[in-house]
């Protein structure tokens, strides 16, 4: 459609899991469109606080832009609207280690730097339910709100507020694709006003000569090619926790 006619917009409604959205960023970009994607996810108790809040009312919500790049590699921002995303959360609590401040309440609205506060089974006695804090205080915490509207409150589909008849993942996605050509015809001459603008960022002095300036997606695909090459770290708990899943099905994870 976009192809066809410069644009399209689209509405995913109620699906499972759908996991990273950068993927579709760059599955666009690789059609060589421009993306936007918005998601909410229902199905869970909320999860991450809204500004000045002590409980948790959104999802992660995440985001996802991409913009093609003839000839190169695309740039991909993909975030969550929490300050850390809930999986990142997960991999800490795995590794028995702290988070930074300021990333996550507990369940009486007090800082604290342990992960386990965000996870139900991380609980101890009559502990309530922790929060991820929004990226950016209001800013993040504005985006998840429009996330959740915009993917799902506006088209009828299930929003987090609302318990669910069975308790899963429940995404649903708002997008909008833009075939750039109907923008700038000459191929040539958007990859070079990109890729000028791209290399006047990175020539910023960064702060820390180990710690280069990257533009968006970068890292991402940097680490991509380490990890196809030298494999994928994992914690102890982790991979136990992969192991019974494995069981679970009659699957021996050690012969992989």
């Amino acid at each position: 459609m976009a192809q066809a006619g410069g644009g399209a917009i689209l509405n995913l409604l109620d699906a499972h899991h759908i996991g990273r959205i950068g993927h579709y960023a760059e599955a666009a970009a690789a059609h060589g469109l421009i993306s936007l994607f918005w998601v909410n996810v229902a199905g869970r108790p909320p999860i991450v606080a809204p500004y000045a809040a002590k409980e948790a009312r959104f999802g992660t919500n995440p985001h996802a832009i991409g913009i093609p790049l003839p000839g190169g590699d695309p740039i991909v921002l993909d975030f969550a609207t929490s300050r850390m995303a809930h999986g990142k959360a997960r991999v800490a609590l795995n590794k028995g280690e702290p988070v930074p401040p300021g990333y996550i309440i507990d369940g009486e609205g007090r800082p604290t730097t342990e992960p386990r506060h965000v996870f139900q089974h991380g609980l101890l006695g009559d502990e309530a339910l922790g929060a991820l804090l929004p990226f950016g205080d209001h800013k993040g915490a504005g985006l998840s709100l429009i996330a959740e509207l915009l993917s799902a409150g506006l088209m009828g589909a299930a929003r987090i507020d609302e318990k669910p008849a069975k308790s899963w993942i429940i995404n649903s996605l708002f997008g909008v694709l833009i075939d750039p050509a109907r923008l700038e015809p000459d191929a040539d001459l958007r990859k070079s006003r990109t890729e000028s603008y791209l290399a006047f960022v990175r020539a910023a002095k960064p702060q820390d000569e180990a710690d280069p300036v990257l533009t968006p997606g970068e890292k991402e695909r940097a680490v991509r090619l380490e990890r196809a090459e030298t494999g994928i770290p994992l914690d102890d708990e982790t991979w136990s926790q992969i192991k019974a899943a494995a069981a679970a099905h009659g699957i021996d994870a050690e012969s992989y």
